[in-house]
């Protein structure tokens, strides 16, 4: 029972990693894509208040400002329904809420001594209320996984080293394990 411990310990941990990841990923497009059609709007905004100027035509190379109004006023309404469409911060929430869950679990597998029915209860019952990772992106994210272990493990290893140099050293070791297949 030990070793059903240690491997679902691990799965949590993944899980936990891929989770944050993705919350991370949704949280920042969402932030970059309500930036993008805050700017686009005042922008807009600003060539609806300045109709016929001739220095502002000229400074955009068209003739009139109609055209590049309607452009642009069309761009940040098909913006605005891709980001509807997409929903990057319900995403992130959903991607938060696993993780909170997923690391209060893991604190449950690192403080159990033993498995337990309710530990194998809770662990049923987490891993299938939460967000799926996509599966499109599930090797990507092991991998993501695995390189910051080792990563956390180089730093603890050789003290006073950079991350830069520990990320270096992995790949490196990395690109060793390859050559010698």
């Amino acid at each position: 029972m030990l070793a059903w411990l240690k491997d679902k310990g691990r799965v949590v941990d993944f899980m936990l990693s891929a989770h944050a990841a993705l919350r991370d990923r949704y949280s920042r497009l969402a932030t970059a894509s309500v930036c993008v059609i805050l700017a686009l709007s005042a922008i807009s905004a600003a060539l609806a208040f300045a109709p016929g100027n001739p220095r502002l035509a000229a400074l955009l190379w068209v003739r009139d400002l109609d055209l590049p109004l309607i452009a642009l006023a069309t761009l940040v309404f098909v913006l605005s329904l891709l980001d509807l469409v997409f929903d990057f911060r319900g995403r992130a929430a959903k991607h938060a809420e696993a993780s909170r869950q997923l690391a209060a679990l893991k604190h449950d597998f690192a403080t159990a001594g033993h498995a337990s029915e309710a530990l194998l209860l809770r662990y049923s019952m987490v891993t299938s209320s939460i967000a799926p990772i996509p599966e499109r992106q599930f090797l990507r994210l092991k991998e993501k996984h695995l390189f910051k272990i080792e990563v956390s493990k180089t730093l603890s290893r050789v003290h006073g080293i950079t991350l830069r140099r520990a990320r270096k050293l992995v790949r490196a070791r990395g690109r060793n394990l390859l050559d010698d297949d």
